[in-house]
């Protein structure tokens, strides 16, 4: 896809994925606003946590690796790779503009609407026109004794 970028990074690795709601006031002064965030958790090492909150429309895709299963009595179920990285793109479900919805997602994959934000187990893939703004928050974690300032953007790991 030109001119889309991928997140978790590097492609194609995939990070959880959650859905979230706040609202927020565009401008000073300007109406509170309820906006729709997907939110993408990626571990890019051991002692570094990144998070990157994106507005849901802003986003040109999401890719879910995984399968369906049989689950007794409700039917077949989505069931979320346990993979770090996508080996094969036909092995999931993919979403496109139009469907990004919290609601529409839990209904196509078969769980719970709260499952996506509450307590979410989903791992994808995010992709966005490269243009889109992306609040992203790095957190470090040092032993006591290890910890020094870090200048630049407080976490020299995920730079």
């Amino acid at each position: 896809m030109t001119g889309v970028v991928s997140f978790p990074m590097p492609f194609p690795s995939v990070g959880a994925v959650s859905f979230e709601w706040a609202e927020v006031r565009l401008s000073p002064g300007g109406k509170v606003k309820e906006q729709f965030f997907v939110v993408v958790n990626e571990k890019p090492t051991h002692n570094c946590d990144v998070a990157r909150v994106i507005r849901m429309d802003d986003i040109s895709a999401i890719f879910f690796p995984g399968r369906y299963e049989e689950k007794g009595d409700s039917g077949p179920q989505f069931v979320f790779s346990d993979d770090d990285r996508v080996e094969d793109f036909d092995q999931g479900e993919w979403f496109f503009e139009g469907d990004i919805t919290g609601q529409r997602i839990a209904e196509w994959l078969h769980i719970e609407p709260g499952k996506l934000i509450e307590k979410c187990d989903a791992k994808g893939i995010i992709f966005l026109r490269e243009n889109r703004p992306v609040v992203t928050r790095s957190e470090v974690t040092e032993a006591a004794g290890a910890t020094f300032y870090h200048p630049k953007s407080g976490c020299d790991c995920c730079n």
